[in-house]
């Protein structure tokens, strides 16, 4: 079984996920004989039972579910919580700021929310999707039930007692709002910061504004769906598309899609929009960073557009799904188009030279939004497409990445059996695997982790850190301009560190 769990460990990272850029602590000084700039932290001894794993969403934490004889508990970067009866699997989550973390556990027959290893209050059932911490991390919620009734249950206070609650999202993005749906004798409200609104038939997906003082929601009304807006219903429609409504980010817009008949509509600002035979491949419109601008992808009869701000673009072959993308200053987008059996990328409204396909996902602006990049394929061969200019083919390429001052760029490509990094264009030493790049807050390092004859370091620009058997949370960022990772050596649980 500890081999298994190792093996688990460097599954997490080989598998070149984006790592999320958070501070974590640091020790003071290094420890004997480590390589110059390297330090690391204890932080616990391995269970030998791991059933499964998950990391916090900075990189920063791991909580691992362990077996012990008949229980089950919980351990937190090597912190051991108490044992329960069972973990529901899938119901373990770290809060956004990832300080706070929430598992629903059973005790007996009975089911309970344990936070930051406090035990909750005792119920029947709880249902493990709707457990949701607030934006700021500091309030939790979720649905339970008590017998053939359900409750809300709101930093650690019960609501009143309801035949059915429906939760899309619990609290608004200022933290300070909660909204959900209940049902009592038949009909739905939805309820918010407490009090019951109007009654329908159903009551779907609910969502607030980013500044928390509107509300938007779908419900059904004498069989057709409609949009409720700050308590003012729209027009009824066939079909609401999923995830919609949505808000723009300066809070004062509002667009979803509907279908009547055959054809789809976008609305925004209850004004609807041209008529196409289709919208989104699935995927809803969207706002550009600044809230001011609409795109979204459409179908005409067999032809697919970008339509921006109501205006259709030229019509393609075929529209890459979730290639549209706005740059950070909102005024530049691009995407992927099908033309002529090859596929472009279109920034600014411009074609870029045409590939057999476009890495999807591979999109990237730069940070001050004067730099495009992205993977194109030729044959069997991948490249890196920089301002329109193609680099140096390879078997294999994963996303490239811009440092904060957008002025340098890195990526991870596959030479045969090994793995390199290329830094602003000059290709690194190759490794048996490496996991996802990251660039200091200064821009001036860039760190990684890589794998040697089946045993893992954490390298900073050439420096090559103490050895380990695995990475359970790849490198981050780590105090003003250093990184950290956590690692397993010999069973043991290390926080590993560079400063500057």
């Amino acid at each position: 079984m500890r081999n298994r769990a190792f093996s688990v460990f460097a599954v997490f990272a080989a598998a070149v996920l984006p790592a999320a850029v958070m501070c974590c602590g640091q020790t003071d000084s290094n420890e004997p004989n480590k390589p110059n700039h390297f330090s690391e932290v204890l932080l616990g001894t391995v269970s030998n039972q791991i059933l499964h794993a998950v990391r916090s969403i900075d990189n920063r934490h791991i909580a691992l579910v362990t077996a012990k004889g008949s229980k089950i508990q919980v351990i937190v970067d090597g912190k051991v919580e108490p044992e329960y009866d069972s973990l529901m699997e899938g119901a373990l989550l770290f809060s956004p700021d990832s300080n706070h973390m929430a598992y629903l556990a059973r005790k007996d027959i009975r089911w309970l929310v344990v936070a930051d290893g406090k035990p909750g209050a005792e119920y029947d059932g709880i249902n493990k999707e709707t457990i949701a911490f607030s934006p700021d991390s500091k309030r939790l919620a979720y649905v339970a039930r008590k017998a053939v009734k359900y409750v809300v249950v709101t930093d650690g206070k019960n609501s009143p007692d309801y035949n059915g609650i429906v939760t899309s999202s619990f609290f608004s993005p200022d933290s300070k709002h909660t909204a959900y749906a209940i049902q009592k004798t038949g009909k739905w409200q939805p309820v918010i910061d407490g009090n019951a609104g109007p009654e329908y038939e159903r009551i779907g997906f609910i969502v607030f504004s980013p500044d928390g003082k509107r509300v938007a929601y779908v419900a059904v009304n004498k069989g057709r769906p409609l949009v409720v807006t700050d308590g003012n219903a729209g027009p009824g429609y066939d079909f609401i598309m999923e995830k919609t409504p949505i808000f723009s980010s300066d809070s004062q817009h509002l667009i979803y899609a509907g279908k009547k008949g055959d054809k789809w509509q976008v609305v925004v600002d209850g004004q609807s929009g041209p008529e196409y035979d289709g919208i989104g491949k699935g995927l809803p419109p969207i706002f550009s960073p600044d809230g001011k601008k609409t795109v979204y992808i459409a179908r005409k009869e067999y032809k697919w557009l970008v339509v921006i701000d109501g205006n259709a673009q030229p019509e393609c072959a075929d529209v890459q799904e979730g290639s549209l993308l706005f740059s950070p200053d909102s005024k530049r987008l691009a995407y992927v188009a099908g033309i002529a059996g090859k596929w472009a990328v279109i920034v600014d409204g411009k074609a870029q030279s045409q590939y057999d396909d476009i890495m999807a996902g591979s999109l990237c602006f730069s940070p001050d939004s004067s730099r495009l990049a992205y993977v194109a394929i030729k044959g069997i061969k991948k490249t890196v497409v920089v301002d329109g200019q193609a680099g140096v083919e390879y078997s294999g390429i994963i996303p490239p990445v811009f440092s904060p001052d957008s002025k340098r760029l890195a990526y991870i490509i596959q030479k045969d059996k090994k793995w390199a990094v290329i830094v602003d264009g000059q290709s690194e030493r190759e490794y048996d695997g490496i996991t996802p790049i990251v660039f200091s807050k200064d821009s001036k390092k860039i760190a990684y982790g890589i794998q040697n004859n089946a045993k893992w370091q954490l390298v900073v620009d050439a420096d090559a850190g103490p050895i380990y058997d695995a990475f359970v949370c790849s490198p981050t960022t780590s105090g003003e301009n250093g990184f950290g990772a956590i690692a397993v050596r010999d069973n043991t649980f290390y926080r590993t560190l560079w400063k500057p």
